[in-house]
């Protein structure tokens, strides 16, 4: 596995969020060629609102303290100029999709097993890991 998540290992070459394009770069031809290659993407509303709170409102706390404004407000506001969140380096390469397969988030389970079952791996639910999530 090329893209994980979570801390990165020792000196390794590969980091989360890394391009298609840097991950093809790191790797021979023939590897990239051979490997499936996925991700994991979310529906675009849902990115804004977490990038809002992660990059905008968690950044600027003090700033929002008195504006009078309530996060519904602040979100249109912040949302309106566009180029919040551009991550299509994750998967195109000049241009093009450079990956075999999207696993989207609200059908996470389901693209799942769909993979497991492309690179015949055996899959439990139980065994995905619950990052950024409370409790």
């Amino acid at each position: 596995m090329v893209g994980y998540r979570g801390s990165n290992k020792g000196n390794s070459k590969f980091y989360n969020h890394m391009s298609a394009s840097d991950i093809k770069h790191n790797l021979s031809l023939e590897m990239w060629n051979e490997y499936f290659k996925f991700t994991v993407v979310r529906n675009p509303f849902d990115k804004m609102v977490s990038a809002f709170y992660h990059f905008e409102k968690s950044g600027n706390k003090d700033k929002y303290l008195n504006d009078g404004c309530d996060d519904i407000s602040r979100f249109r506001n912040w949302v309106r100029p566009g180029d919040k969140v551009i991550d299509c380096s994750a998967y195109l390469i000049d241009g093009d999709i450079a990956l075999d397969y999207f696993i989207r988030y609200e059908n996470l389970k389901g693209d799942i097993e769909q993979v497991c079952k492309k690179l015949g791996l055996k899959y439990d639910i139980k065994d995905l890991p619950k990052l950024k999530a409370e409790s």
